[in-house]
């Protein structure tokens, strides 16, 4: 499970919530930048929703919300 202390200390790659919720990911680019990230199937396809980038826009707490609520709608 992601913490906003761990968000800050996260090397480049693409980190998952583990079972928090399902799918939301945490991508961190070689430039630094976090990107809160949804990998969802819907019509057996995998999606992928951008939640929004880290610190700017989005909170962790923010993103698990929105994440909750697409998958809401979406199963």
């Amino acid at each position: 499970m992601l913490t906003e202390k761990q968000n800050k200390s996260l090397t480049i790659g693409e980190w998952s919530d583990g079972c928090d919720v399902p799918g939301l990911t945490l991508r961190v680019t070689e430039r630094g930048t976090r990107t809160f990230y949804l990998l969802y199937r819907y019509a057996n396809e995998q999606r992928r929703l951008k939640i929004g980038r880290h610190g700017i826009n989005v909170t962790l707490a923010e993103a698990r919300e929105a994440a909750r609520l697409v998958l809401r709608d979406v199963v």
